[in-house]
């Protein structure tokens, strides 16, 4: 939107274009909100500025510059690319006017700005991402944003994830895990990061299967006491670690006979 004027709701737009700009002052999703009373929801931009000819300054990533507005800024994300761009600030050039909630951006502000925010209740976004035979569908609190796949949330906060993980032969599902912070109800399909400074990658701890024999099934072993004489003496005795023996043990222990594990008892 180039202009703003009176009293406005901009909700749930994701802009993912690229804006040619050859002038100063330009916004992701609002150019200039001038003197309205704007309410900017759940929006992201997630687009490209470039700036013509030579350095532009004064943009913003969500919103561009006002003369006296009041914009109320609530769940949205910068996640944009600037190219060109002297100067810019990730939420937008409104200085101390209005409000913001739950909002968050990834690109650092660019030099200084006229008029950049100094509204708090923006964050620095770190991601979220799903590792090797882990899903992510979503976030069950209101904390943090969804993308594209990728969660954002800021330092410190705590995230609840819905996620979800395949198969793996021979494995039985452990828990969940996580790359950075520290994890709760890991074992759950809702477990809650508390988030660090930093990216995060959710993977899975997986528990090798064990193999109980039951009472049927063939081991390969044959048991014989020292009297029985149905495995030939002359068939070739090999101790465990391949040593042949002259003839049939009598000694107890496991030894191989013709490929197969025989117990003297």
């Amino acid at each position: 939107m180039g202009f703003a004027e009176g009293t406005n709701l901009i909700e749930n737009c994701i802009v993912t274009a690229t804006l040619n700009t050859s002038s100063d002052y330009a916004g992701g999703i609002v150019g200039n909100g001038q003197n309205s009373t704007t309410t900017i929801r759940g929006c992201i931009f997630a687009g490209t500025i470039n700036g013509l000819y030579e350095p532009r300054a004064n943009v913003g990533g969500i919103w561009g510059y006002c003369n006296g507005a009041t914009p109320t800024l609530q769940n949205c994300l910068e996640v944009g690319t600037y190219n060109n761009i002297s100067s810019m600030h990730p939420i937008g050039l409104q200085g101390a006017s209005g409000t913001i909630t739950n909002c968050y951006y990834v690109t650092p502000q660019i030099g200084s700005p006229d008029n950049a925010c100094t509204v708090s209740g923006a964050k620095q976004a770190y991601t979220i991402t799903a590792g090797d035979d882990v899903t992510l569908s979503g976030l069950g609190t209101a904390t943090g944003i969804m993308y594209d796949g990728t969660c954002y949330a800021g330092s410190g906060e705590a995230v609840t994830l819905n996620v979800g993980h395949g198969s793996k032969t021979g494995y039985t599902f452990s828990q969940y895990t996580a790359t950075g912070g520290t994890l709760a109800n890991a074992t759950t399909s809702t477990p809650t990061l508390t988030m660090p400074a930093a990216d995060v990658t959710i993977g899975i701890d997986w528990t090798r299967n064990t193999h109980s024999l039951a009472d049927s099934e063939t081991t390969g072993i044959i048991t014989i006491s020292k009297e029985s004489g149905s495995q030939g003496d002359d068939d070739g005795w090999y101790t465990l670690n391949g040593r042949k023996l002259s003839g049939k043990s009598t000694k107890k222990g496991l030894y191989i006979v013709n490929g197969r594990k025989v117990v003297v008892k």
